[in-house]
């Protein structure tokens, strides 16, 4: 019986020691994986310089902002052409200020409006900043962002 007692003893000691190899190994092989796959410490600890955008970089975004998403443009806006553009006081903000016309009076998305079928012209005015359209206002009346008059129509009534 002490001969199998032994025996049981040295297999649950190979077994033991078959386990902490393993658990080695396998922990070996994720701090290689992690040290691979992780950022340098000052990659996290110090920010990078933010992506500078160039007048020209803004241009563009401006203009693909206003095609996909000026309800004003996109309704049957037609004829987009830059004006004007400047650089704002901070890095990477640009005033843009585009042309165009439309078929209809008004602003916005007119569907399911009566409009009067007339060429109108408008100026837009964008803000652009760090690539970012941040402000987009149609001849200083509409707000192309939240699709709002900023000067109420019955104001005109007043006058």
């Amino acid at each position: 019986m002490a001969i199998i007692t032994d025996y049981n003893f040295m297999n649950r000691k190979t077994l033991f020691i078959g386990v902490l190899i393993a658990l080695g190994f396998i922990a070996a092989v994720a701090i290689m994986f992690l040290r691979s796959n992780s950022k340098d410490v000052s990659d996290v600890l110090l920010p990078k310089e933010d992506k500078r955008f160039t007048l020209e970089e803004s241009k563009a975004i401006a203009e693909k902002w206003i095609v996909a998403s000026s309800p004003t443009y996109v309704f049957d806006g037609f004829g987009l052409k830059l004006e004007s553009s400047y650089a704002l006081e901070c890095i990477s903000c640009y005033r843009l200020i585009f042309a165009f016309q439309s078929n209809h009076a008004g602003y916005g998305n007119r569907a399911g409006k009566i409009l009067a079928q007339v060429v109108t012209s408008h100026m837009m005015t964008i803000e652009v900043e760090n690539g970012v359209v941040i402000s987009a206002v149609t001849d200083g009346q509409f707000d192309e962002l939240t699709g709002r008059l900023l000067i109420p129509q019955d104001a005109y009534e007043k006058f």
